[in-house]
Formats: C-alpha cells, sequence, structure tokens
C-alpha cells in the first residue's frame, strides 16, 4: 500500500474509532452536556498521530456527525449539534488534536509528557465547551464551570491516563510505523 493510501486509510479508521465511541455517553442530570468517551478517543488520536492528521480525524468525525450519522453523544447528529451548548466540546476536540501532538513534539518522550500533552488538550476542549456553553445558554462563567468543567475533570485524568497508556503500547509495536507521531 502506498503512502498517500495508508494516511487516507489511517485518518478513516481513527475517525471511524471516533464515530464508535463518541456515542456512548451518561447525560449529566439537569445539564445539557454529559459524560462521552469521546475525549478518550481524542486523547488517543492527538497522542498517535502529528497535528494535521489528527486534526484530520477529527474533521472527518465532525463531518459524519454534520451529514446526519449518529457520532456525537448520545447519538446524535446534525448541524444543530455545533450550534447547541455541546457544539463548542466538538469544535475543541480539533484544537485537542492539533495540541496534543504538537506538544508531544516539543517535549521529551516520556509518558509524564504523554500525559501534559493530553492535559493540554483537555484544557482546549474545557476552555472551547465552556465558552460556547456560556454563548449558547447566556450562562455565566461560575455556573458554567460547575456544569461543564468540575464534575468531569476526574473522568478526564482516568481517560488522559488511559489513553497514554495506551499510546505508549501502540508505539512500541509499531502498528502504524511511519504515521504515529514520533
Amino acid at each position: 500500500m502506498n503512502s498517500r493510501a495508508k494516511e487516507i486509510a489511517v485518518i478513516a479508521a481513527l475517525a471511524a474509532f471516533m464515530a464508535v465511541v463518541s456515542p456512548w455517553s451518561i447525560p449529566l442530570p439537569g445539564s445539557d452536556v454529559g459524560f462521552s468517551l469521546a475525549t478518550f478517543a481524542v486523547y488517543l488520536v492527538g497522542g498517535l498521530t502529528d497535528k494535521w492528521r489528527g486534526a484530520a480525524c477529527i474533521a472527518v468525525y465532525i463531518m459524519l456527525g454534520i451529514l446526519g450519522l449518529p457520532v456525537f453523544m448520545g447519538g446524535t447528529a446534525g448541524v444543530g449539534m455545533l450550534a447547541g451548548p455541546r457544539g463548542g466540546f466538538i469544535i475543541g476536540y480539533l484544537a485537542a488534536a492539533a495540541v496534543i501532538p504538537f506538544c508531544k513534539k516539543i517535549l521529551p518522550k516520556k509518558t509524564a509528557f504523554t500525559l501534559l500533552a493530553m492535559a493540554a488538550g483537555a484544557v482546549c476542549i474545557f476552555i472551547m465547551g465552556t465558552v460556547w456553553f456560556m454563548i449558547s445558554t447566556g450562562r455565566g462563567l461560575p455556573e458554567a464551570l460547575t456544569i461543564c468543567v468540575l464534575p468531569f475533570i476526574p473522568f478526564d485524568i482516568i481517560k488522559i491516563i488511559l489513553a497514554a497508556q495506551l499510546v505508549k503500547r501502540l508505539e512500541k509495536t509499531n502498528i502504524l510505523q511511519g504515521f504515529i507521531s514520533a
């Protein structure tokens, strides 16, 4: 398989992974946001790719959702999801998928620094998601942080740890040799 075809195949496979795991979610009672495996997938994609390939994977995932495939949290779809209270989180995935590999590239190649890179990606998601949540709902920062950030930090720490460990294992297997970030 030539290198361009391999790139397209890996981008498609990672976007498909995003599409499969992202709908699995638990709504947060009384909120328009919830616990989702999407961020785990974003951390993994960002940890395995360089910044443009990771962003390409997320862009394909977002396009699938816009086109009507039920790939967003709770099996939802459509452009309305991007305009709604959760839209900033979905767009934040793009930023995270670029920030994580950028950080991995400039930091030492150790698991602790992979964790930091993924944490930087989480910050991107939280900032973009919280700002958009505030704009779309008219809620203030303290309430938005209480709804959109604080309940999710412990779960994102767990997802980051698991994703970093999986990235390290996959890097050792060379399963994506020539494609994953080095």
